[in-house]
């Protein structure tokens, strides 16, 4: 096999944008300005990373990203196999979804750990097919690890809980979040959840505008078609958990 299309181990994200599907010309041309406005915050993002306090001797390699139409391909070599990568791909999602915000896009998505390969154009393998299973699936705005991913996240949950280490359990506490997530089709599902509201809520007040303010003046920009009330509802419904758990950490 070719150098650059080698198996690599690491991780990778599905985003789609909502509503694209009865984008009219004119839309198609306004959203075609957004994505790439988003790019570009995507791509000072991707230098943030970096403030994550990663454990000694890891070998950093940038993420990746891949957009066509209306969906981003995120990858991310784990040369050390470490899965405490997935804070920090965590922490860069939840600053991409509120920056989706900002720039009039609603991104929803999925992350999963495992083997791929890719080139210039494609991604390709298990982690891909994983992550490609769950991404439209909830029904929401937002991003879920898959079940198999979210494994290896309580596995930090856990280890940190045994290991005595709240440093860690605090990071992965303003990333991530256990949630019930409404699930196309199907009940319910407990799932690790990309805590992206942690931006909004970081927020200074300005203006007497709290985080929480600013979140429902974006959503309130964004029409809601009949049929797609729940997704909004939902979305709301975890803010809101999200904030009170916020609260709690921050008394």
């Amino acid at each position: 096999m070719e150098e650059n299309t080698q198996e690599k181990e690491g991780i990778v994200a599905i985003l789609d944008v909502l509503g694209s599907r009865t984008f009219s010309i004119e839309d198609s041309q306004a959203f075609l300005l957004k994505r790439n406005r988003l790019l570009d915050s995507i791509e000072d993002n991707r230098q943030l990373i970096r403030e994550l306090k990663m454990q000694e001797g890891q070998d950093w390699i940038l993420p990746e990203v891949i957009s066509f139409g209306d969906s981003f391909v995120i990858s991310w070599e784990v040369k050390n196999k470490s899965i405490w990568f997935l804070l920090a791909v965590g922490l860069w999602l939840s600053k991409i979804i509120a920056t989706g915000f900002r720039n009039g896009l609603l991104l929803r998505g999925a992350l999963s750990y495992g083997m791929y390969i890719k080139d210039a154009t494609a991604v390709l393998g298990p982690a891909v097919t994983d992550a490609a299973n769950w991404y439209d699936r909830p029904q929401w705005i937002g991003a879920i690890a898959t079940p198999s991913c979210g494994h290896k996240l309580s596995y930090i949950e856990e280890y940190s809980i045994a290991a005595g280490k709240q440093e860690d359990l605090d990071m992965l506490s303003t990333v991530f979040m256990k949630h019930s997530v409404p699930i196309k089709g199907s009940e319910n599902v407990l799932l690790w959840s990309v805590a992206w509201p942690h931006q909004f809520l970081e927020m200074p007040i300005e203006n007497g505008m709290s985080g929480r303010s600013a979140f429902h003046f974006l959503l309130s920009k964004f029409p809601v078609p009949y049929s797609t009330e729940n997704k909004y509802a939902n979305t709301i419904a975890f803010f809101d958990a999200y904030a009170n758990k916020y609260h709690e950490m921050n008394k």
